[in-house]
């Protein structure tokens, strides 16, 4: 049973990712609107997912020095006032690209630091055994509101009012930051040991955080499995618009339900995940995710039906969410919590920083083998991640790390 201060905490991220979502949706728009060419709209995308890249060891460091609660709302409501004040810019006509690429990237900043303060605090709110049911409602909600909705809102309302989805995000940003304040836990601050300080003790830190992830096996293991699954994701990612429009022989409205449907099994696979821990245990149903995965991209690449291939990409979509939950309740569980922020940082740099080299590898493939060829690649890097975690990720040796720890 999750606790009423978990649940405070949910409605929190989803107000959270709600602003987050419109600004996504919104400010590729607002650049096109300003007169913006491809490169400078990809400019202000950019600005927004830099952050992740230059920032965020810097976010876990932060994460583990600082009390995790006053990262939260601090940063929410440092968003809530740049969205809020930026609306007051546009609505007085002193807008501008460059204008729009520094507002994102001090939002993506800002969001950096609170999804890491986010993952490292779920452990001070839930017992261990029910770490699988808050990530899973946590990402699911996150991906509804941050993904699903936000973007259609934003864009709705730019329609409606060029400031109205500006007022909408920051106000969002402002109730998250209200929810975390009220939380009624106390939250210390994680690190006992002196914190050095400067340049040099903040890149000691980072270093520290890299390091102890790299002696750790089964962590190391796991960061490699989400690597190597986020590489395939995305190669196929990059090309399914073509493989819909080419292949499928889809109209955009299908192609549009087509990504629904991968979104469903997104938010479902992380919901589901408690359950199937329960039943298999955490090692049994890794190795059922990696070695069941491969086998819906091998049915995508061969089939042009497009209820098959909607049926497929659901099943990806679930895969790929339920070992992120599990993976990621794993790092909560093992990970000392005063290293927690930047054992996180170092992980998700690695298991996702891959995003940029899998997108340009499918769209390499693509040209050279044809639209399939991107699916069959990914079955093949998925099957090298699945025979990993048969070899190394039992329940048996999971759960001996656990107990150990």
């Amino acid at each position: 049973m999750l606790s009423p201060t978990f649940w405070r905490f949910c409605c929190a991220a989803v107000a959270a990712g709600t602003g987050d979502g419109v600004r996504l949706g919104l400010f590729p728009v607002l650049a096109a609107s300003l007169g913006a060419g491809p490169g400078q709209v990809a400019t202000v995308v950019l600005a927004g997912t830099l952050p992740w890249l230059l920032l965020g060891p810097v976010a876990g460091v932060l994460t583990d020095r600082w009390d995790r609660r006053r990262i939260l709302w601090i940063s929410d409501t440092v968003r809530a006032t740049v969205m809020l004040t930026f609306a007051v810019i546009v609505a007085v006509g002193h807008n501008s690209v460059v204008m729009l690429a520094v507002v994102n990237f001090l939002l993506g900043s800002a969001q950096s630091l609170r999804d890491t303060a986010t993952f490292a605090i779920v452990p001070h709110i839930v017992t261990t055994s029910s770490l699988e049911r808050a990530n899973g409602w946590l990402q699911s909600s996150i991906l509804v509101t941050e993904e699903l909705l936000g973007p259609p809102v934003g864009v709705v309302l730019l329609g409606l009012l060029p400031v109205l989805p500006l007022v909408v995000g920051g106000l969002s940003f402002a109730v998250a930051g209200w929810l975390v304040l009220g939380m009624v836990v106390e939250f210390a601050r994680p690190r006992t040991d002196p914190v050095p300080a400067g340049c040099r003790g903040l890149l000691a830190d980072i270093v520290e955080g890299a390091r102890w992830l790299l002696r750790h096996r089964l962590l190391r293991a796991a960061c490699v499995l989400v690597c190597l699954t986020n590489l395939a994701a995305t190669s196929v990612a990059a090309i399914a618009v073509l493989y819909a429009y080419q292949v499928l022989h889809v109209s955009t409205t299908t192609y549009a339900l087509l990504l629904g449907v991968i979104a469903l099994g997104g938010i479902l696979g992380p919901v589901a995940s408690a359950a199937l821990v329960e039943r298999f245990g955490r090692g049994l149903t890794l190795q059922i995710t990696f070695l069941f995965t491969p086998v819906a991209f091998v049915v995508t690449g061969l089939t042009s039906s497009p209820l098959v291939a909607a049926i497929a990409f659901a099943m990806v979509g679930a895969s790929v969410g339920i070992c992120v939950v599990i993976t990621g309740s794993l790092r909560q569980i093992l990970v000392p919590d005063g290293m927690l922020g930047r054992v996180s940082a170092a992980y998700r740099l690695v298991a996702f920083g891959v995003a940029p080299l899998g997108a340009g590898a499918g769209g390499v493939i693509a040209a050279h083998f044809g639209l399939r060829a991107p699916f069959f690649v990914g079955a093949a890097v998925i099957t090298c991640a699945g025979v990993t975690a048969v070899l190394g990720m039992s329940n048996r040796v999971v759960e001996s790390y656990i107990a150990v720890r």
